[in-house]
């Protein structure tokens, strides 16, 4: 996932809540630096026991926040 501040090298954390509503604690999420374009971005795995639905992503960097959902088949 790659979200893009307005603000090089922004501090941003990736939130993601699971469809079960369990807060996900996969090694990649968290919070990283965004590149000096002021892109962050995260990698990582769903578990495979993880159920299928809707999750939930929360983006806060100092610049601002952003929420999304994305779809576990």
């Amino acid at each position: 996932l790659t979200a893009h501040s307005s603000k090089p090298n922004d501090s941003c954390t990736l939130a993601v809540t699971l469809p079960s509503g369990r807060l996900s604690t996969e090694s990649g999420l968290g919070t990283t630096t965004a590149d000096a374009s002021g892109d962050a971005t995260w990698t990582w795995r769903i578990g495979s026991t993880t159920d299928a639905g809707t999750a939930h992503v929360s983006i806060t960097c100092s610049a601002g926040t952003a929420l999304g959902i994305f779809t576990i088949t």
